[in-house]
């Protein structure tokens, strides 16, 4: 995944070729996708006989091949059971203790989506344990409506930088 500006060449020319080879009658906007890295924190604990270090790396892995750019869909949303099941099934792993989920934006990292500080229910609310994505959307808040584009949730290749696995 790399930034693409909305005035870059491949942009241009996606439009130009949208434009030429497609429905003529057909309306077309195209919008450059909404980033948003998901960031965690959990605690695992480790089978008697097995290193840490080992359980260690086979949960990033797991983690990324789940959660990375690659395997990720526009719009899909990222649910905290995805992750604790991901960890729990890597080899060694005896139980998992997700403490947080949020999602950053890759632009800014002090931004946060859909923040989920503890997955602890607060008192009188309900427990939200998934980041929500959306498809491309109008906003109908401002006139004239825009179009809003599609949100991708993902885990960062440099997994050390959102996902803090720490053993319990």
């Amino acid at each position: 995944d790399i930034p693409i500006g909305d005035d870059s060449d491949l942009l241009r020319n996606l439009r130009a070729a949208l434009l030429d080879l497609g429905d003529p009658y057909q309306p077309l906007l195209v919008a450059v996708r909404e980033a948003h890295q998901v960031a965690l924190t959990a605690r695992v604990a480790r089978a008697p006989d097995y290193l840490w270090d080992d359980v260690y790396a086979r949960v990033h892995q797991a983690l990324f091949d789940t959660f990375g750019f690659h395997r990720r869909e526009l719009g899909q949303p990222v649910f905290a059971s995805e992750i604790v099941d991901t960890i729990q099934r890597v080899p060694g792993v005896r139980y998992v203790d997700l403490e947080r989920l949020f999602a950053m934006s890759p632009g800014d990292p002090t931004i946060r989506v859909e923040p989920v500080p503890t997955l602890v229910v607060p008192p009188g609310g309900v427990l939200n344990t998934r980041l929500e994505s959306a498809l491309a959307r109008w906003d109908d808040a401002v006139d004239p409506p825009v179009i809003l584009p599609a949100q991708l949730f993902y885990l960062n290749a440099s997994l050390s930088e959102t996902v803090n696995i720490q053993e319990a």
